[in-house]
């Protein structure tokens, strides 16, 4: 689905005509190298990210310094739900957006937005209910202030941010994209300029966690020692933490994961693919399993160390899945590009996973190339991410009148010309299928009150 700001009547007929790949074509239309240190003075830029759950604002100036930042989390309203609910993430990021504003304008010390060179905003991918409110407060800050709007990609966010922590990032590089709703490698060329080697063909790695997380009795948002969890889930352990991904780790490092052994997927496949959702549904075989061989039943947990066994079983299983895709990706990169790669760039909020982290850094150095991982506190959701990749597009010239349509989309692909590099795991016609969630969304028109007008 794509949604279209302001402006609808004059270009929903050509969007309907030439499809969804019309509009994202504008935003890729033009092939980009880094600019931003050739910017004559120091640009500010506001970004705002609303894409899922955390309503993130941040200030960052080009000469890469944070001058404010705000984070407000929604975990205690998804929490009895264990996920995300859409319609209760709009109705917070609504309630919120202007005090995480406020809070990170109040730490630079600006009194005037006049005096900010733009406002970046995430338009996708995401939840297009949580998108919305994110993209109608940049449009109504820049047209309040008469600043440059910069459409920013969420992905793209999290991966030049890599760009932001070490200047000496040069293009082009590896990127292995790992967040809850992607996971991805690909090759960056510049900014806007991405070519996709490969992406999962069912979970993303953040989404497997969470759900080998409720397998084994932790719950969304916990974060203290509960007994009620326990008796819930039947699998819990003494003490739970804030995400499935955290969870697994921190009870990894004192399992055995040779105890309940998982295979790596897609062994015999050579291509760049990510497959997760198998592995979950052998953690829950090793389950049945030990709980008719000890005959525990449902209703009673499985106790402490059994938990961290099977969580290191799926750590390890996971790491070996990923540094074999990024093996063969590396090796693809030193045979096919021109440019040879110096880094492979580990971005998403999973690569806060420090084994995740220490086994790239591994595979790197096999191969005489760096690892660049952004700080652990920016690998999550941020508006710091999102007003930086803003600063990446203005100084390639890439924004919008403050009074130019604005679109977000829920699917935006990082390369949405893709071109099938390796054989798939995949049929052709789910290929196909797959290609028609970019070219068949819909064009939808906000609520007229929604609107506002130019400043006379």
């Amino acid at each position: 689905m794509k949604v279209c700001l302001g402006g609808v009547n004059r270009l929903s007929s050509k969007l309907f005509q030439r499809g969804n790949t019309y509009a994202l074509n504008i935003l890729h239309s033009r092939k980009f190298s880094s600019g931003v240190e050739s910017l004559k003075k120091e640009a500010i830029i506001l970004g705002i990210e609303t894409s899922c759950d955390d309503t993130g604002i941040g200030i960052v100036s080009s000469e890469r310094r944070i001058l404010g930042e705000s984070v407000l989390s929604q975990w205690e309203t998804h929490r009895p739900f264990n996920g995300v609910v859409p319609h209760l993430a709009q109705g917070e990021h609504n309630k919120n957006i202007d005090e995480a504003i406020s809070r990170a304008v109040k730490q630079t010390g600006i009194t005037d937005l006049n005096k900010l060179d733009g406002v970046a905003v995430t338009v996708g991918p995401g939840m297009a209910p949580c998108l919305s409110v994110g993209v109608r407060k940049a449009r109504d800050l820049a047209r309040k202030h008469n600043l440059p709007l910069i459409p920013v990609n969420h992905l793209e966010g999290h991966i030049l941010l890599a760009r932001f922590s070490n200047p000496e990032l040069r293009f082009p590089f590896l990127v292995l994209l790992l967040s809850g709703g992607h996971t991805q490698l690909l090759v960056c060329k510049g900014v806007g300029e991405y070519v996709e080697l490969g992406s999962t063909v069912d979970d993303a790695l953040g989404e497997a966690y969470d759900k080998v997380a409720r397998i084994l009795g932790i719950r969304f948002g916990d974060s203290q020692p509960s007994e009620e969890g326990e008796k819930q889930s039947g699998n819990a352990v003494e003490k739970v933490w804030m995400s499935g991904g955290e969870a697994i780790e921190m009870l990894s490092t004192t399992g055995d994961p040779s105890v309940y052994p998982l295979t790596t997927p897609l062994l015999r496949i050579r291509n760049c693919e990510f497959s997760f959702s198998g592995l979950k549904t052998a953690m829950l075989k090793h389950i049945g399993i030990i709980r008719e061989t000890k005959q525990i039943p449902k209703d009673q947990p499985l106790g402490q160390q059994t938990v961290m066994n099977l969580a290191a079983s799926f750590q390890v299983a996971v790491v070996g899945h990923l540094k074999r895709k990024t093996k063969t990706a590396i090796e693809w990169c030193f045979e096919n590009l021109s440019q040879p790669i110096k880094t492979v760039v580990l971005s998403g909020g999973v690569a806060k996973n420090k084994y995740i982290r220490s086994n790239l850094q591994e595979l790197a150095s096999e191969y005489g190339i760096g690892l660049d991982v952004p700080p652990f506190r920016l690998c999550t959701d941020n508006g710091v991410m999102i007003a930086w990749a803003g600063i990446e597009r203005f100084s390639l010239g890439f924004k919008k009148s403050p009074y130019d349509d604005v679109f977000f989309y829920p699917h935006w692909p990082l390369d949405p010309n893709k071109k099938q590099i390796f054989p798939s795991t995949l049929s052709s016609k789910e290929i196909e299928r797959r290609r028609g969630w970019v070219k068949e969304m819909k064009l939808y028109e906000e609520p007229q009150q929604h609107e506002t007008t130019p400043n006379n």
